[in-house]
């Protein structure tokens, strides 16, 4: 009589300790291919990051919680030149968060603005970029990357020399004008407003600053541009 009691107790907690294993070995799968994910993203291998994303978010699909996953899946298919995967991916996670004013969410405009970039969609990517500040304004880069798109974009329409030179000096104050990657952008912001002194003397401090000769040669370049008052423009 007691052991056709226990019997069925003993099924239970059978059950349950299936359950918890499987729940176990989801979560460790889930952490394995994201480490593959991020591993491949860092070695530029994005076809195999986007893959091991995938697999990370057959184990964890759960939004907004495993919102990183689609982002990081949404930034390799962009980098694959697939945009319309990345934006149903930046788009479900920026549909999942109820709060629209959340942190999180800068980076995913910040993010899918740079999609919308570097898929020749300029004047796309300068509301998100936007947005992305309006959310979050410590977002590394974002202030540098808007304005370098306002000051140097080949479309005469997306060009706005005023609101570059705004953007590129915050982010040039945000690095106490040492950054010389946002000096050249202020520089390119000021000859698109037509300031060609100004550009001048902030593309000199760049190039003192600059390293890297590859660079340094590009940063000369656009130098010998100002001095003969055109602007640097850039097709995307």
């Amino acid at each position: 009589m007691k052991l056709q009691c226990l019997f069925p107790w003993i099924l239970t907690i059978l059950c349950v300790l299936t359950i918890q294993l499987h729940a176990a070995t989801d979560e460790e799968l889930y952490n394995k291919h994201w480490a593959e994910g991020d591993r491949y993203s860092a070695e530029g291998k994005w076809d195999k990051a986007a893959a091991s994303f995938t697999k990370a978010i057959k184990y964890y699909p759960a939004l907004p919680a495993n919102y990183g996953s689609y982002v990081n899946r949404a930034n390799a298919y962009s980098m694959l030149g697939k945009l319309d995967l990345a934006l149903k991916d930046y788009n479900k996670v920026l549909d999942a968060f109820p709060d629209k004013s959340v942190k999180e969410l800068g980076e995913v405009y910040y993010n899918r603005g740079e999609a919308y970039k570097r898929n020749k969609k300029p004047a796309l990517a300068i509301p998100d970029y936007e947005k992305a500040i309006a959310i979050d304004s410590e977002i590394k880069s974002v202030h540098n990357n808007l304005a370098w798109l306002l000051a140097t974009c080949s479309d005469a329409k997306v060009r706005d020399g005023a609101k570059a030179i705004k953007y590129a000096l915050i982010a040039c104050e945000k690095t106490d004008h040492k950054n010389a990657s946002y000096l050249d952008t202020l520089g390119a912001a000021y000859a698109e407003a037509g300031d060609f002194e100004n550009a001048t003397l902030t593309q000199k401090k760049a190039l003192e600053l600059e390293t890297n000769a590859e660079d340094k040669a590009d940063l000369a370049t656009r130098l010998a541009l100002y001095e003969k008052k055109m602007a640097y423009h850039k097709a995307e």
